[in-house]
């Protein structure tokens, strides 16, 4: 008698236990399939030993299989050997964090980092609805800073590594989709509409404040150009603006600046130039400058680095040694979006 209780409990027991593995397997499940809230950071350890492309794929394997919910794997045109390669959408995250940020940078500045390194990548990827590179076809993305976006081929870095991971997943969405991801070094204060950049509407990439950048070493910048060199470059580019030395000082003059700050357009003579075209055509830091002609010379002075779009990397770094976190760091900067996690 006493044995068959002994059995019988034993028997209750474990479909006791194999009911609530079952519950805990779907309430993971639905989980994956909400919107984030305030998700907990996946095993650390396991994106911490995540290589790069060209390294070995063993660690990357073991991650790729525990995290397959959110980790596809994406399709790489690496510049620096020619080479197409595939790896998960994780690691080439931490790649690109370590090439777009320096390690000094905020915990929180390089979580926003990391967010927008991935969305960037989704938007792209074809297996998720994307487009792919533009450059390089075969690939979703390439390592071309000037294309896509920066990427460090290894790195060793556990603290990168493990606030990598922190945000693992999660992607900025507009609509319930990804968005198409612009971020630039230094905004000098002010950020661009895209519109104003891209000749594109998107209701996310509007002009918003960036405080906190005077004392990185790029928000200002001088450029000289000889005064001779400075003509013959605009008259090859604009034919129609006829500059001349005698008459150069009342032939080029700022005609209209955006809201944000930055240059328009530039009377040049019998012609005009974008302050886009401007900046292309002279090697400068950014489109918000100012332009004095001397005796000798044509001196731009700037303010910011890059187009302006988006999030500035280091009104980010700022914003979070101000005690800001990423996800209110991503609101600022990308406007009326939200944080999602991918699901396949």
């Amino acid at each position: 008698m006493q044995r068959r209780r002994r059995r019988r409990h034993l028997r209750i027991g474990v479909r006791m236990a194999l009911c609530g593995i079952g519950l805990a397997l779907v309430s993971v499940a639905c989980r994956a399939l909400l919107p984030l809230a305030a998700p907990s950071a996946p095993p650390a350890n396991l994106l911490m030993l995540l290589p790069c492309v060209g390294t070995t794929h063993a660690a990357e394997a073991l991650a790729a299989s525990a995290q397959a919910a959110y980790n596809p794997m994406l399709k790489v045109y690496n510049a620096q050997n020619g080479k197409l390669e595939t790896q998960t959408l994780e690691a080439y995250v931490l790649c690109v964090v370590t090439g777009e940020v320096p390690a000094s940078f905020g915990d929180e500045a390089i979580k926003a980092q990391a967010v927008a390194a991935r969305t960037l990548a989704a938007y792209k990827m074809r297996a998720l609805g994307g487009k792919g590179c533009s450059k390089h076809p075969e690939a979703d993305v390439c390592t071309d800073s000037g294309h896509c976006q920066a990427y460090a081929a290894n790195t060793d870095n556990a603290r990168l590594g493990a606030l990598a991971a922190a945000t693992a997943g999660e992607v900025i969405t507009y609509g319930g989709k990804p968005i198409q991801v612009f971020y630039h070094s230094t905004s000098g204060g002010q950020t661009e509409d895209v519109q104003n950049v891209f000749s594109a509407q998107l209701p996310y990439l509007i002009s918003v404040p960036s405080a906190g950048e005077e004392a990185s070493p790029r928000f200002s910048g001088e450029v000289t150009v000889p005064r001779k060199r400075f003509i013959q470059k605009i008259n090859d580019a604009h034919p129609k603006a006829r500059l001349k030395d005698a008459t150069l000082e009342a032939s080029v003059t700022i005609a209209k600046r955006n809201a944000s700050g930055r240059v328009a357009m530039v009377t040049l003579g019998s012609d005009s130039a974008t302050g886009i075209e401007m900046r292309k055509l002279f090697g400068l830091n950014s489109a918000n400058f100012t332009i004095q002609v001397t005796a000798r010379q044509v001196v731009f002075r700037t303010i910011g680095f890059g187009h302006g779009v988006g999030m500035s990397q280091v009104g980010a770094n700022a914003m979070a040694a101000s005690g800001v976190d990423y996800r209110a760091i991503l609101a600022h900067y990308y406007t009326d979006t939200t944080l999602q996690r991918l699901a396949p």
